[in-house]
């Protein structure tokens, strides 16, 4: 089994983009200066940061400050909690009488005094603001209201300190009174944001005061886990950077999904529709986050996504990890792998592992390599080379083989390995096999004739069959390069018996791989919004999920399908969980044959009429309209659901004459 978090060794080879990241920070240029390491999630960046960490801790005149914004989500104020996090590591490395600092410990010991004030007044002025204030709005709805009704207003119901002396010697507040109160309060919150803005003016002064002491060339905080914040939470650290942090000799380092911070920062201005921003262009609420997050961001590096001979190299690697048992002996290894590597080959593999291990290979590592070259392409493709989710694709695979040798069934690895790719990665076509083969004895001519065809041979006759429910979905998905390449890999299962595999995959609940686990912040905010009753809602996903890997668009089609095969809809409404996989294939069409899948598997007494109308709105889309073709000459072929049957002659003439329009295109 491999940990699925950062690791302490270089197995992604991003020693390059650690190096780049360094040298930004030791650019006397670029003083100070904030870095944004962006990555989808689960691309490593938590990696490359603890890479960097460790090079730092290395250096004598850099100090690093390692915080993790999710950890105080909720606790206490953004802006404070970074501030005292960033004072504490200077307090115990200043406490150290070997650290960093042991020079300037006299010095830096009292202006830590100061500025430990200084975070609790930041503190209390936020209580003011974000507590007191709104209290005293509140009270005076109450009192506004109380008023009218001719009822008391007390003390105890005004909850503003501030304002008590209003009330010694009234039990009652007339009009006028009620006037003077609420000038009161907003000269009490005109107040306490001028105390704020006070504070914060200080603190930065102080800040680069006590910065200037430590005697060091930089000082480096590092903000992790940014993009699992609250959107209020990702602006209040950024603007703590900006605002009061940002001193001479200093270095912001932020690891975060890109898409997710500037969407937390569009949230920021979402009362903005149109209009012009401080530079004089035109711009809306995406534009003006954007263009906050460039002015926050001078030096952003990106970590792309693994190569497919990356991520070959990374399953060997992960392989080997497994197989090495001597901690240091494979640290050795990544370091000679990492510079055996070119850029475009696979950095260690089966003809050069000896050389690289300093060894004989086991014969395990050996049948490891075997397997890895076979499931490589197809992970490439759908897990678009993200680090997390190979782990947890092996993780899967590891645990499912390991339950069935406790069940006293061995399990063939590459045969193992090849359904749960498409169970991981396309579950609808996995559900229609495993009917097919429950169907068959355990074979399925269906897979069998589609494994020919795909490797450019005729289909046997008595595997000619390609009218069954598995064929109606698989010829949905052919034009998808995923499941061309999945149905090529070996080995060929049209012939094996997949009950015993098929088994142990109905014990998914005992694996990693349920929605939970599988998506990132972004998708589960994404699969909420489509999942909503709301129409609106649903197009906000649909657009959301443009933003993400195909493996989590795909894996949220899955799970509306299954949604929507539990019968509690009325699938033909508008907000249906049909109608918004057809919004998010709109969007995107990459994922358009997943889902005509859907649509196509679910029972055909439970298809509404409209879901013809759904599936040609997918035709103007180049890429989907043979396909939108053949599943509405299937649907209008069929003869159990009449009404659907007429829906889809109807519409198969109107794909076929070309006069459908893309939706919206009419606007």
């Amino acid at each position: 089994m491999w940990a699925d978090n950062e690791a302490l060794i270089d197995l992604l080879n991003v020693q390059h983009l650690v190096g780049a990241v360094l040298r930004v920070i030791k650019d006397d240029r670029l003083d100070p200066v904030t870095i944004g390491v962006y990555g989808d999630w689960g691309s490593g960046k938590s990696s490359v940061i603890q890479l960097v960490r460790r090079q730092i801790s290395a250096e004598p005149d850099l100090l690093c400050v390692y915080f993790n914004g999710w950890r105080f989500e909720g606790y206490e104020d953004a802006k404070a909690a970074l501030a005292a996090a960033i004072l504490e590591e200077i307090e115990q490395e200043a406490k150290d009488s070997k650290g960093k600092l042991k020079t300037a410990r006299d010095a830096v010991t009292g202006a830590l005094q100061r500025m430990w004030a200084r975070v609790d007044k930041l503190r209390a002025a936020r209580q003011v603001l974000g507590v007191g204030v709104n209290a005293g709005v509140a009270a005076g709805g109450v009192a506004l209201a109380a008023g009218a009704l001719g009822a008391p207003i007390t003390a105890g119901a005004l909850g503003i300190a501030a304002l008590a002396s209003l009330l010694k010697d009234t039990k009652q507040l007339d009009g006028p009174a009620i006037a003077e109160l609420m000038l009161k309060q907003q000269e009490a919150a005109a107040a306490a944001q001028r105390e704020m803005h006070g504070s914060i003016r200080d603190f930065h002064r102080d800040f680069a005061s006590l910065v200037k002491d430590l005697g060091i060339k930089r000082l480096v905080v590092i903000v992790d886990d940014l993009d699992r914040c609250l959107p209020a939470s990702v602006i209040e650290t950024l603007e703590a950077i900006r605002l009061f942090l940002a001193a001479p000799k200093t270095a912001f380092v932020i690891a975060a999904d890109e898409a997710l911070i500037r969407g937390a920062v569009a949230h920021r201005f979402t009362d903005v529709r149109s209009g012009r921003d401080g530079d004089g262009r035109s711009a809306d609420s995406e534009d003006l986050g954007a263009r906050y997050l460039e002015k926050l961001i001078q030096v952003p590096i990106r970590l792309p996504p693994l190569s497919r001979s990356d991520l070959h190299g990374f399953l060997n690697l992960l392989f080997a990890q497994r197989r090495v048992h001597d901690e240091q002996a494979f640290t050795a290894l990544c370091e000679r792998a990492r510079a055996a590597a070119a850029y475009d080959a696979i950095s260690f593999h089966s003809e050069n592992a000896e050389q690289l291990l300093g060894e004989a290979v086991s014969e395990e590592l050996k049948s490891d390599f075997v397997l890895a070259e076979q499931i490589a392409p197809v992970l490439a493709l759908c897990a678009e080379g993200n680090p997390r989710q190979t782990k947890r694709f092996l993780n899967a695979l590891v645990l499912r083989l390991d339950m069935a040798q406790e069940r006293g069934v061995t399990l063939d690895r590459a045969t193992a390995a090849k359904l749960l790719l498409l169970e991981y990665f396309l579950p609808e076509l996995f559900r229609a096999l495993a009917r097919s083969a429950a169907a068959g004895e355990g074979r399925s001519e269906e897979l069998a004739a589609l494994e020919e065809q795909a490797k450019g041979k005729e289909p046997k006759r008595e595997q000619a069959s390609t009218s069954g429910a598995f064929a109606a979905q698989a010829g949905a998905m052919l034009a998808a390069e995923r499941f061309q390449t999945w149905l090529r890999t070996e080995p060929m299962l049209g012939s094996a018996d997949l009950r015993p595999y098929i088994y142990f995959a109905n014990e998914r609940f005992t694996l990693p791989v349920g929605m939970t686990q599988r998506l990132s912040s972004l998708g589960a905010q994404c699969l909420r919004e489509l999942m909503s009753e709301s129409e609106a809602t649903q197009s906000t996903g649909a657009q959301r999920a443009t933003a993400l890997p195909i493996s989590e668009a795909t894996a949220i089609i899955g799970e509306l399908g299954a949604k929507a095969r539990q019968g509690r809809e009325d699938l033909g409404a508008r907000n249906s969980p049909l109608h918004a996989i057809v919004k998010v294939a709109q969007k995107r069409p990459d994922v358009g044959p997943d889902v005509l899948a859907v649509l196509l598997g679910m029972p055909l007494d439970m298809l509404p009429s409209s879901a013809a109308v759904l599936i040609s709105s997918l035709a103007p889309h180049a890429s989907l309209k043979e396909a939108a073709v053949a599943a509405l000459t299937q649907l209008a072929t069929q003869t159990q659901n009449k009404g659907l049957r007429a829906a889809a002659e109807e519409r198969l003439k109107v794909v076929v004459s070309g006069q459908v329009k893309r939706p919206g295109a009419e606007k």
